[in-house]
């Protein structure tokens, strides 16, 4: 969803009037964009620091979960990963809330903050942004529409059955 959102979910240009329909797993998610006319709110990120094994110039990771159930285990799965792999980190934000989300325009706001708070980490030249997603398929299809201002992004799949992340696609 997040690759799709890259090639086609542009959020920068609001896509009031479509309807927007994704499929993950064996559930489908309808969001109808029609009655979206206002501007993208800032709203409050429930956003967590974690610079422990951490190196000062290194990249950057972001752990995004918004899901009907918290995994409590999403850091530590991660930071293993960030360890097998050898991957140089100077911070890794933990965006993680429960909650299901109905409206259009919560997606939208959701979307809108999450992403400005990456861009932020994506100015500074030469960081990759390591993005490791648990979220829905329309949240992932919105954040990779906004994506083309973030640089450097890695993007990481979970594998159920080994129980860990696998590198999936980059984008330079």
């Amino acid at each position: 969803a997040f690759m799709l959102g890259y090639i086609y979910g542009d959020i920068e240009q609001k896509p009031s009037g479509k309807k927007l329909q994704l499929y993950s797993g064996k559930q489908i998610t309808s969001f109808d964009f029609s009655g979206c006319t206002e501007r993208s709110k800032k709203i409050e990120l429930p956003v967590t620091v974690h610079t422990e094994n951490a190196e000062e110039n290194g990249d950057v990771v972001y752990i995004i979960s918004y899901m009907r159930t918290e995994d409590s285990r999403i850091l530590q799965k991660v930071e293993s990963f960030l360890e097998k792999e050898s991957i140089a980190y100077s911070k890794v934000y933990l965006v993680q809330k429960e909650a299901e989300i109905y409206k259009p325009s919560d997606l939208l706001d959701i979307a809108e903050s999450i992403s400005d708070h990456i861009f932020q980490e994506a100015k500074i030249s030469g960081r990759t942004i390591h993005l490791f997603m648990r979220t829905t398929a329309p949240l992932a299809f919105l954040l990779g529409g906004k994506s083309d201002l973030w640089g450097h992004i890695q993007l990481y799949d979970f594998s159920q059955s080994r129980d860990s992340y696998a590198t999936s696609l980059k984008k330079i």
